[in-house]
């Protein structure tokens, strides 16, 4: 199957800074269809990723010379501003961590759906509301075409991030990406926004990229995990492997962290000793040496590890030592 997204080699910095690329050689595919999610602490790198591939870097960021990123074809990182706006909600969408200041407080939500649709699809603004209201519909809004003359601060936040995916999914995008889709929102309601995500993508085969630091959600939501650290991957794989058998130190700290299910008992939660190092003061050797547990001087403190596979098993790691 081809590739709906390839990312290769992807850097980011920053200009006047100092330092290395936060974002350094960032490379993976998403097939069609698949759902893969992208893990790590805050500040690892997560939504700088998913702001290059959309395009929407701050504007002091830069891409390196040598990154590509491909969608369907097209290289994203050359595309002109026209191209990518073309591209932008009708066949890439994001959905975004907070739905309230993804929504335009003085517009109503049924007005902001239809300008979706009148700019990627040419329609009128009648059949666009009317559209709209169907979408509204589908993602189980309740009380649909009522909703559509409300504006944001008059629904609650669960029903605002229905409102993101109805306009997310408004063009049937082929891609979807979603920073942090559920962060804000209680338990219950962050099931339901996931099993309407998954449901969604499975009825458009659409690819989602799914950026989150709950593992939870990964493993019900996601066929592959890419774990970052210090903006690389240091671990990638089937979500059943990543989360049953990890390889490297770091993703192990991540789900030792994970609050225990066996009982009423009350344990001390683990934590992941240290802070991510400083990447404008330079890296050598292992990002992760600082707090890794099996760490030594040579060759953790001297080279940095590449990104390898572990026999045949689809299974990648970035550390000297595991595997």
């Amino acid at each position: 199957m081809t590739d709906l997204l390839a990312v290769n080699n992807l850097q980011v910095g920053f200009r006047g800074v100092e330092g290395p690329m936060v974002v350094r050689g960032v490379s993976f595919t998403l097939l069609p269809g698949e759902t893969v999610g992208l893990v790590g602490e805050s500040g690892s790198g997560k939504s700088l990723t998913a702001q290059a591939i959309m395009g929407l870097l701050p504007a002091a960021a830069s891409i390196g010379k040598d990154s590509s990123i491909v969608f369907r074809g097209t290289e994203l990182v050359r595309a002109s501003a026209k191209q990518l706006q073309e591209l932008r909600g009708s066949r890439i969408a994001m959905v975004f961590q907070d739905p309230f200041s993804s929504l335009n407080p003085t517009m109503k939500l049924g007005e902001q759906v239809a300008e979706v649709l009148r700019m990627h699809k040419g329609m009128n603004k009648r059949n666009a509301l009317a559209r709209t209201a169907e979408l509204f519909d589908l993602v189980r809004l309740p009380d649909a075409k009522t909703k559509v003359s409300l504006y944001p601060h008059e629904i609650s936040g669960g029903q605002r991030q229905r409102v993101l995916l109805a306009m997310s999914f408004a063009c049937r995008p082929e891609l979807l990406i979603a920073d942090e889709p559920t962060t804000a929102l209680d338990v219950t309601v962050q099931a339901q926004i996931l099993a309407l995500m998954r449901e969604l993508a499975t009825e458009t085969q659409c690819g989602v990229l799914l950026i989150t630091h709950d593992l939870g959600v990964v493993a019900e939501t996601c066929q592959r995990v890419l774990v970052m650290y210090a903006g690389q991957i240091v671990e990638s794989g089937s979500a059943q492997q990543v989360l049953t058998a990890p390889l490297h130190p770091y993703t192990q700290g991540l789900l030792k962290a994970l609050p225990p299910l066996d009982g009423d008992r009350v344990t001390r939660l683990y934590s992941l000793p240290g802070q991510p190092p400083n990447l404008g003061l330079g890296i050598r050797g292992c990002s992760f040496l600082e707090r890794c547990p099996i760490g030594r001087n040579d060759p953790c403190s001297i080279e940095e590890p590449a990104l390898r596979a572990i026999g045949h098993s689809g299974q990648s790691v970035r550390c000297h030592l595991a595997g």
